[in-house]
């Protein structure tokens, strides 16, 4: 005996895809054979008329729950009304084609995304005045009591522009890259006006949060450019490279950089720099690394210019050199030697900055 399943469908426009499909399903088995497919008549089949008249009922529907009561732009809502109204003429005049109502269900369906675009622009634009704000608010520079009246009034213009609905979202890309330029002249301006000596919320990732976001890396040969998630970056394996980061439109005059670093002849102790460590005319231990800005230069610390006399973690190596002192040291694995850093050396700069580290031949690896 066989086992039928039958249903009836419309077709509007000339175009029937048949088949069958599964939704959700997790270890199901199907199987299938022997379509057929007859044509019933016109009778009772849903028009392209019928159809278009289902999709403005919707299309309100939609509105009525998902839309009115959003944020989203005057502009959206004006093209949304036209397009409905056009729609509800079409489907009540009987002349116009099926062709014609079918290019007008179209249109219909694109306003429609165009509206969730619009919609969804909005809800980024309020996440975005919230993030730029609170990035204010928690600034180096408001702690100190600067005060950017450019960048607070494009802040306010943003607000207005999202609660009136006459914000564009096409200029969604833009606000970010704006913020930054009327922070950098509002920065560069307290610095003319002795507001503030600190530059360092011009830079980006200055701690290297969790990325190297922001830096350059140039190398000629080996050398990867790590972070491994942390607020440290390392060069492993590398013999020539700098890592850099430039910032414009500074006021001229002296700057003090400041960082954290250190510089390891081998991680792996490959070129026995430990053995050699205090040596006299030991060349293993050589700095090769070091901190610039523009021409200016000095090397970064050595891996034991601060060595602890106590294990501090299961994951440090002991060393003992009878000949610099009487005692053991402690010497950290790579990835724990940020937590012990100390302040580096502090070098004067000159004009526009151009900073971090350098090297000259050398191996790290």
């Amino acid at each position: 005996m066989q086992r039928l399943t039958r249903w009836t469908f419309s077709v509007i426009g000339g175009t029937a895809t048949v088949g069958m499909r599964s939704e959700g399903s997790k270890d199901g088995w199907s199987a299938v054979g022997y379509f057929t497919l007859q044509y019933m008549g016109k009778a009772g089949a849903i028009t392209m008329r019928d159809a278009l008249n289902q999709n403005i009922t919707e299309a309100e529907q939609q509105y009525a729950n998902d839309i009115a009561g959003k944020k989203h732009s005057k502009e959206g809502d004006k093209k949304y009304e036209e397009m409905i109204a056009l729609a509800k003429e079409a489907v009540t005049n009987n002349e116009v084609t099926d062709d014609s109502l079918q290019s007008i269900a179209n249109s219909l369906l694109l306003v429609w995304i165009v509206w969730f675009l619009d919609v969804k622009a909005y809800e980024n634009l309020d996440a975005k005045i919230t993030e730029l704000d609170t990035e204010l608010e928690n600034s180096i520079y408001t702690k100190e009591g600067v005060v950017f009246d450019d960048y607070e009034d494009y802040l306010a213009e943003l607000e207005e522009a999202r609660d009136g609905g006459t914000f564009n979202p096409n200029e969604l890309d833009s606000i970010q890259p704006r913020a930054d330029r009327l922070l950098k002249a509002g920065v560069v301006a307290a610095l003319t006006d002795g507001q503030t000596d600190n530059v360092t919320g011009m830079m980006t990732n200055p701690s290297f949060t969790k990325s190297n976001d922001g830096w350059t890396f140039t190398k000629n040969g080996n050398g990867d450019f790590k972070n491994d998630n942390t607020n440290v970056s390392e060069v492993w394996n590398g013999r020539e490279w700098n890592v850099t980061q430039e910032l414009t439109g500074l006021p001229e005059g002296s700057y003090q950089v400041t960082m954290q670093g250190f510089y390891s002849p081998s991680s792996q102790n490959d070129n026995k720099w430990q053995e050699g460590w205090g040596q006299e005319g030991d060349e293993t231990n050589k700095i090769l690394a070091s901190l610039f800005g523009n021409d200016a230069s000095t090397p970064l610390h050595h891996v034991m210019d601060f060595p602890q006399d106590e294990k501090l973690t299961d994951d440090m190596d002991e060393i003992t050199w009878m000949r610099v002192c009487p005692a053991s040291m402690y010497v950290m694995e790579k990835h724990l030697h940020r937590l012990f850093l100390r302040q580096i050396r502090k070098i004067i700069l000159v004009l526009c900055l151009a900073m971090w580290v350098k090297t000259e031949y050398f191996v790290w690896g």
